[in-house]
């Protein structure tokens, strides 16, 4: 079975009200998917590594992730397990380096759908703890 590693990114601006809109953002490629790829290196620390020097500008050290969930996907009949890490940055200008950083009030404004799996890991890690 391939391992699929997913990283959930969320960045909390302290300085704005909870109620503000901009006050939490989801980062999405420009697939509007959130940033993953398969094991192919030694292990998931390398990997999580490969994926935030893709798509942030960022210390990789400097990021606290946290796994965060575990599924089996079967996708073209071929089962995969999905782990899900997740890390919240505070506001840092010129962090994405690929993709984009979305607020959640947007996302629907968009047509772009989170699948609820996703949903709910945010919803049970906390949005407020950056």
């Amino acid at each position: 079975m391939k391992i699929k590693i997913t990283l959930l990114l969320g960045q909390i601006d302290k300085r704005r009200s909870i109620n503000d809109e901009s006050y939490f953002k989801l980062h999405l490629t420009n697939k509007n998917e959130f940033p993953s790829r398969l094991i192919h290196s030694k292990d998931e620390k390398q990997t999580l590594r490969e994926i935030c020097e893709e798509y942030f500008n960022i210390d990789f050290d400097w990021l606290k992730i946290h796994i965060a969930d575990f599924r089996i996907l079967t996708i073209n009949n071929e089962r995969i397990g999905e782990v899900v890490y997740i890390t919240y940055v505070p506001e840092i200008l010129g962090i994405v380096k690929s993709g984009k950083l979305i607020p959640e009030s947007n996302l629907k404004e968009q047509n772009i759908n989170i699948e609820d799996f996703y949903g709910q890991i945010f919803t049970r890690k906390g949005k407020f703890i950056a």
